[in-house]
């Protein structure tokens, strides 16, 4: 490993316990291991503090609930150069990392918080994330929403995804046998792949509905799917579904789908989801972002509405 994919791994290691002042540096790492001389096991949970807690627990031959409990206890350790497992936790960091985690544990939507500004940041940087992690596809085709490729911009500067290519797709509304707001949308995307040469490189515009698109697709077509629908559940659970059971993205793939309460669909959106993922839980694995396995958020599309839309997102990988 070069020094800039070290660098690289320690940044998203402090910015995954949310560590500020006192930061983990790999030669944090080689002190403690010098300095104490961990068994096998501790030195494999030392060195791979980088990975989530799934990863970790397979590689370490853990429980995920145990390594969860383990881990900001292994982060002080080495933080503070001395053992201290079993000891009480006093980095207030790591304290609300391991608050998270609780939180995290529960399908549940957020109750009292309503990301109105940074919701779909918190998205996006998650989904980052998740890509570049090792067991998701670094090669092949993302089918996508795009709005206005503001997601897909910022991957396609990370050189580990260099080899994924996003097919976008808009849905041509109708309205009186005549499509409207759509195609002004298409082609906006068109000038915008245009005018963006890496852009354009990377992204591929259809005017097409990606339901219709994806009903067609078979077993490990995608490398990731975006379905960041913001529309309501009644139009769109089939085509989830049916991504979900035919296994459309690869092994370690993403499918991510954002749903809204548009006509007063928030309750079927909370119960049904959830219930998707129960059914397609021995192939898939929900992902937490910000504590939440579902994801709250507020939309606000068009800068005039005073009122923005209720969105629910959730992220599954393929884990079989």
């Amino acid at each position: 490993m070069n020094q800039q994919q070290m660098a690289w791994q320690t940044i998203r290691l402090n910015k995954r316990f949310g560590l500020r002042k006192d930061r983990i540096t790999q030669s944090k790492i080689d002190r403690y291991i010098e300095t104490h001389k961990p068994n096998d096991r501790i030195r494999t949970f030392v060195t791979n503090l980088h990975l989530n807690e799934q990863v970790l627990a397979r590689k370490t031959n853990t429980s995920i609930k145990a390594t969860r409990r383990f881990v900001p206890w292994l982060v002080q350790s080495v933080l503070d150069n001395e053992p201290r497992i079993g000891k009480p936790i006093t980095n207030p960091d790591l304290i609300r990392y391991r608050n998270r985690l609780r939180m995290g544990n529960h399908l549940t939507t957020n109750v009292k918080g309503k990301f109105v500004s940074d919701g779909k940041l918190a998205i996006h940087d998650r989904i980052k994330e998740l890509m570049l992690q090792p067991e998701s596809p670094k090669e092949g085709v993302v089918a996508t929403l795009a709005y206005q490729f503001s997601l897909e911009s910022k991957l396609i500067q990370e050189k580990e995804l260099k080899n994924i290519m996003f097919h976008s797709y808009e849905y041509p509304y109708k309205k009186k046998v005549k499509i409207t707001r759509y195609n002004k949308i298409y082609r906006i995307q068109q000038r915008m792949l245009i005018s963006n040469k890496k852009l354009g490189q990377r992204c591929v515009a259809f005017f097409s509905n990606i339901n219709e698109v994806l009903q067609h697709e078979t077993q490990d077509r995608f490398a990731h799917l975006f379905l960041d629908y913001c529309g309501s559940i009644t139009t769109n659970r089939k085509t989830l579904e049916h991504a979900l059971e035919n296994k459309l993205v690869k092994k370690g793939g993403l499918i991510w789908v954002t749903l809204c309460s548009r006509s007063c669909a928030g309750d079927r959106v909370t119960k049904q989801l959830p219930l998707i993922a129960e059914r397609f839980s021995n192939d898939y694995q929900v992902q937490i972002i910000r504590n939440h396995k579902l994801f709250r958020y507020i939309s606000k599309m068009d800068k005039r509405k005073k009122r923005g839309k209720t969105m629910f997102t959730m992220i599954f990988r393929r884990i079989k």
